[in-house]
């Protein structure tokens, strides 16, 4: 399911909205949000950063995936702990990519 809104997203007064929408179409709204209120602006502007660090996490995947292909294909020496801690963090993110995407 990839089915949100593309581009880049903006909070401001706790609405989260694209920023190259002339409409102002609200992705999502903080209830009763405080300017004053710290852990709201946060949660606001996480929600915000959510296109951008999936990207982020897609682009991990396929750099570690890549990298990994690769090591097996030349037969190199291989860094166990790196191996290991790469396919934790290969499984993390793909259940964080599937998570967003719907497909859990």
């Amino acid at each position: 399911m990839n089915n949100y809104t593309k581009g880049e997203w903006i909070a401001h007064d706790g609405q989260i909205y694209p920023m190259d929408d002339e409409r102002h179409a609200t992705i999502a709204i903080i209830p009763y949000f405080d300017k004053e209120n710290k852990e709201q602006q946060a949660n606001a502007l996480l929600i915000a950063a959510a296109p951008e660090l999936l990207q982020a996490c897609k682009n991990t995947l396929n750099i570690l995936c890549s990298t990994g292909y690769e090591i097996n294909k030349d037969k190199t020496e291989l860094n166990l702990n790196f191996f290991a801690d790469s396919m934790d963090i290969i499984s993390h993110l793909k259940n964080i990519v599937n998570k967003v995407e719907g497909e859990e």
